[in-house]
């Protein structure tokens, strides 16, 4: 991502067993513009909107987005904002701020389902920055 940058990346898992991620090494002001994760068969047209479901990864589902940082590249010490799963063609209201020298978006695929989202990020500004520390 640029300096000042303001983009939207899709991360898609395709069906199969793999996690994929977007870090960006700056704080950044993020938002889940479209999400289907966990919730369609692989290999099938059928999905239920369920909304956004929040916790997933607290829940015990395999299948989830994780929104954090950190202060490193190394994700095993990274801070996690939360962990987001379901059918949402509207999730507007997902919107995180991401206070840490690094900001990333995992999307974490068992393989059972064909996994989607879609985000959007720009640089967080000093007003962005002012509501949120990184908590590492």
């Amino acid at each position: 991502m640029a300096s000042g940058g303001r983009d939207v990346y899709t991360l898609r898992n395709y069906g199969r067993r793999t996690n994929c991620s977007l870090t960006a090494l700056m704080p950044v002001k993020m938002s889940v513009l479209s999400l289907g994760v966990g919730m369609a068969l692989a290999n099938t047209n059928f999905q239920i909107e369920t909304g956004t479901i929040p916790k997933c990864k607290d829940k015990g589902l395999s299948d989830y987005v994780l929104i954090g940082g950190g202060e490193d590249l190394g994700l095993k010490k990274i801070s996690i904002l939360d962990t987001v799963c379901g059918v949402d063609s509207y999730p507007g209201r997902i919107s995180e701020t991401i206070n840490c020298g690094v900001s990333t978006v995992k999307l974490v695929s068992s393989g059972n389902y064909e996994n989607s989202v879609t985000v959007y990020f720009r640089e967080a500004n000093e007003q962005d920055i002012a509501t949120f520390d990184c908590p590492i």
